[in-house]
């Protein structure tokens, strides 16, 4: 046994076993190749319920791919992907809402 060598042996089956999971460089679900087609990763900061409710709302709740959800009572955060549909939405109400 050498600590050395058994290092580089375990390395090397650990980097074939990435090398042969099939997913995206990249994409956070096996299998999906969500950020190939065009979504973007979001981590949303905690904010009261309502709030996050209307941000789901505005997007679309169609157009969000949930990774993780986290609530706190009161607050709740998540990360999210955006589909580029849902990404066009926030978009649209962004102009809606600074031209008025």
């Amino acid at each position: 046994m050498n600590p050395i060598t058994d290092k580089l042996v375990n390395t090397s089956a650990a980097q074939q076993a990435l090398d042969a999971w099939p997913l995206p460089a990249g994409e956070p679900i096996i299998g999906k190749t969500y950020l190939a087609d065009g979504y973007v990763y979001r981590d949303l900061p905690r904010m009261e319920h309502r709030f996050l409710k209307e941000l789901i709302d505005i997007i679309g709740s169609a157009e969000i791919v949930w990774l993780s959800r986290a609530n706190y009572g009161d607050t709740g955060r998540g990360q999210i992907l955006i589909s580029p549909t849902g990404q066009a939405n926030l978009s649209a109400h962004l102009k809606r809402t600074s031209q008025a």
